[in-house]
């Protein structure tokens, strides 16, 4: 069963009949009836707008960071953070309808909302990314090979070395690509990337496990961010989802967690409640299934 999802994982990446069936499929299932332009398809491989290449997305992202990204938009981007965290917090404060206990816990909480701006420091060092493709064989004239050499070394040279061919089809099942982007990195503020999104991917997140939230470098182009153009401009684009990331801290699901990510105790109960519930509405269903 194992070896038949790796197989049709990778059929994308075969010839022009195989993507075929691809097509076919997705016209049947989802509806969708074209096929994404070659360049489209050999850019997401590399981690573009790829919510699920986390490894091999690191070099991809250096690249682009030295050749699209400059400092100053980093710091532009910092400034703007830190003057709508400071309206924020003045809403807080001005809210008359918060008790002082509320609102201490959400002030607390702005406080610690960290952030990842633009990239993270260590992706400029060339050295490291030169490093991380070290072992990574590459074909000239065949894409599907370099497809699987790309799952061959991610999975058994970086995130699972003890492992070996025999076993690298049960792998897919159960792998998680972050262990290895994991042991690239020394410093806890480089490698909480990985854990919100990454460089390349053109969105923005706020995760409340880790109160953080990220505007990737791929995400500060077009009209949503230029160096370029007055400030006010920019407010009006990316400002507006600098808010947006900051009340996700705040929503219905946001306010579950406390100022370091951890869920709030009532939550807590009130989830394990739930699956109780849960699981005995399951039992339920069953025995009403059954006729008993």
């Amino acid at each position: 069963m194992c070896t038949v999802a790796f197989f049709i994982q990778m059929l994308p990446y075969l010839h022009s009949a195989a993507r075929k069936v691809v097509v076919e499929y997705r016209a049947a299932v989802k509806g969708k009836k074209t096929d994404a332009p070659r360049w489209h398809r050999c850019v997401h491989a590399l981690g573009f707008n790829n919510y699920n290449a986390h490894a091999i997305a690191i070099p991809s992202a250096a690249m682009f960071v030295a050749r699209h990204v400059d400092r100053e938009e980093r710091d532009i981007m910092e400034d703007i953070i830190a003057s709508i965290r400071g309206s924020f917090a003045g809403v807080i404060e001005r809210s008359d309808w918060m008790d002082e206990e509320t609102r201490e816990f959400a002030q607390k909480k702005l406080e610690n909302m960290r952030q990842n701006v633009v990239y993270p420091p260590l992706i400029t060092n060339r050295t490291f990314a030169e490093k991380y493709l070290k072992g990574l064989n590459v074909s000239k004239s065949s894409y599907f090979r370099n497809v699987l050499n790309i799952q061959v070394y991610v999975r058994l040279e970086l995130a699972y070395p003890e492992s070996n061919l025999d076993n690298f089809f049960i792998l897919p099942q159960l792998f998680d690509d972050m262990k290895c982007v994991d042991k690239m990195y020394d410093d806890p503020e480089d490698s909480s990337w990985r854990k919100s999104s990454f460089v390349i991917v053109v969105n923005a997140f706020y995760q409340p496990k880790t109160n953080r939230m990220s505007f990737p470098a791929a995400f500060l182009q077009g009209n949503m961010f230029n160096s370029g153009l007055p400030l006010y401009v920019n407010y009006g684009g990316v400002g507006s989802i600098v808010g947006h990331e900051i009340t996700h801290g705040f929503d219905d699901n946001g306010r579950k967690f406390d100022h370091t990510g951890t869920q709030l105790i009532f939550e807590q109960k009130k989830r394990n409640t739930w699956l109780i519930a849960l699981s005995f509405v399951g039992v339920v269903s069953i025995l009403h299934l059954n006729q008993i």
